[in-house]
């Protein structure tokens, strides 16, 4: 959709855009100001409108895009993006606004400015409780018997537990829990879809005892967006663990399930001490030490 511009100055043109935009659907738009480039091309900015109401998966599309949308269209062609959940933010009123708070505030990097906006799209709400609890990364809430999985592993009632996300419902939700030994553990992981799994494991090195707790996340080939979901999710189940008295002592990624073995898991756990360089001294000289001029 293109709007013809209604006025001689182009922010009081931002007045245009909230009705175009809808109280449900996310949505980017090129927005383009009176300024120029060296080179007389027009200067634009990239609003980036992700609503509140907009399904989770959208904000989570929508986060992961900008960038590679604002490179295909050249990032210098644009003055800044802006960022808004609410149609109120994008008039000219807001514009107005939105530019004297960047005006004020201490610039910030790259990274700082993209942590704050998946901020306000909601990809890092939290909490800590039981059918409420909300990780940290995309807000999809944590079925309670997740949590009793956590009360009963670190209870030592059980020593395995593997988590999975309902794409469907939008929670993670518990898949599996038993007491296995390490040898066991690769076949419950599932060869079509990614899982996270907690386990301890009962050994010995070095005559010490270990009961070290294994974070993995499994990811076989599998739909692109299941991975996605996964992979944006693993830091999220790791923090939701912890509020519960659960820390790793590792965390490792596997592709095949035949990866979680303890060759691969005992150098991780306990690596290799450094050999100690031995000086060689070098013999001292025979006779008096002459003076040679």
């Amino acid at each position: 959709m293109e709007v013809p511009a209604s006025s001689v100055d182009w922010e009081k043109d931002f007045d245009l855009v909230p009705p175009v935009l809808t109280d449900n659907e996310a949505c980017y738009i090129l927005y383009r100001t009176e300024e120029r480039q060296p080179t007389e091309n027009f200067l634009w900015y990239l609003l980036c409108y992700v609503p509140d109401k907009c399904k989770v998966r959208d904000k989570m599309v929508y986060a992961s895009t900008r960038a590679n949308l604002k490179s295909g269209l050249g990032t210098n062609n644009f003055i800044d993006d802006i960022f808004g959940t609410n149609k109120a933010e994008f008039n000219s009123k807001g514009f107005a606004s939105w530019k004297k708070h960047q005006e004020a505030e201490v610039p910030l990097t790259e990274l700082e400015q993209q942590q704050n906006e998946d901020l306000e799209m909601g990809l890092f709400k939290g909490g800590v409780g039981t059918s409420t609890a909300y990780v940290h990364g995309i807000a999809f809430p944590v079925e309670p018997e997740v949590i009793s999985a956590f009360k009963s592993f670190n209870g030592g009632s059980i020593n395995y537990i593997q988590i999975a996300i309902d794409p469907a419902n939008e929670k993670i939700i518990l898949s599996k829990t038993g007491d296995y030994s390490l040898s066991e553990v690769p076949s419950q992981f599932p060869s079509n879809e990614p899982r996270f799994h907690y386990y301890r494991w009962s050994h010995s090195n070095d005559g010490d005892h270990f009961n070290s707790i294994i974070y993995c996340y499994s990811c076989p080939s599998s739909p692109v967006k299941l991975r996605m979901l996964y992979s944006t999710s693993k830091a999220n189940v790791s923090s939701v663990a912890e509020s519960n008295g659960i820390v790793a002592n590792c965390r490792i990624e596997i592709t095949n399930a035949p990866e979680f073995n303890e060759n691969d898991l005992r150098p991780i756990l306990h690596p290799p001490k450094p050999v100690e360089k031995k000086t060689i001294s070098k013999p001292k000289p025979s006779g008096e030490r002459k003076l040679i001029k």
